[in-house]
């Protein structure tokens, strides 16, 4: 029984593991649309607006802590505000600020 369990847990960290989204990831995400999922107008317009600058030049306004199993990824804007969204199953959730 011990051992079906272990196998179940472990199989879920690899698939977990596995589909930890990278930047590149993010972008494709925001560029696609994801970028209405966030209900914060202020932010959705900015990522319209910016997307390009921020995710694929201008790299230091866009924070990536790996957990291994998920990211959180954080974007500065230039008003310093700080939105945070989690990576998880090689899909995006907005955390807010």
């Amino acid at each position: 029984m011990y051992k079906k369990i272990a196998i179940v847990v472990i199989t879920i960290l690899i698939i977990l593991f596995i589909m930890n989204p990278g930047g590149g990831y993010l972008a494709h995400w925001i560029m696609e649309g994801g970028q209405y999922e966030i209900e914060d107008e202020i932010l959705r317009s900015y990522l319209q607006e910016e997307i390009i600058q921020y995710v694929f030049y201008d790299r230091g306004n866009v924070e990536r802590e790996n957990h291994y199993l998920y990211s959180i990824y954080r974007i500065r804007l230039e008003d310093g505000e700080v939105y945070r969204i989690l990576g998880i199953f090689n899909s995006f959730e907005p955390l807010g600020e």
